[in-house]
């Protein structure tokens, strides 16, 4: 690896931080997009469930990456939230289901 002066590493590790807040502020318009574009591939391309054994691979790829942004001190706190835990469980028991109901 080719040694970099120390202000070129600094503007690199300044891009990657706007793209994540960027993708942060954006994350609820993008997740009903990515779905959507999943649904159209699903059904528009013949023999995809062929891809099945990708599901579980693609899962904890996602789970990985999301994870690490997930400060270990606040997750006692988030468990006491109420309103995120009542959120949290109407999507797990009903909306999820409905969603898997229809596809």
């Amino acid at each position: 690896m080719i040694p970099r002066p120390a202000d070129e590493a600094g503007k690199e590790g300044s891009n990657v931080e706007q793209v994540r807040a960027s993708l942060d502020e954006r994350q609820v318009a993008i997740y009903p997009g990515a779905i959507a574009i999943g649904a159209a591939a699903g059904f528009s391309i013949p023999k995809a469930s062929a891809l099945e054994a990708a599901i579980n691979p693609a899962l904890a790829f996602m789970l990985f990456v999301t994870f690490p942004q997930v400060p270990l001190a606040d997750i006692g706190s988030a468990l006491r939230n109420t309103r995120f835990l009542g959120a949290l469980l109407a999507d797990a028991f009903q909306i999820d289901q409905l969603v898997g109901s229809v596809a």
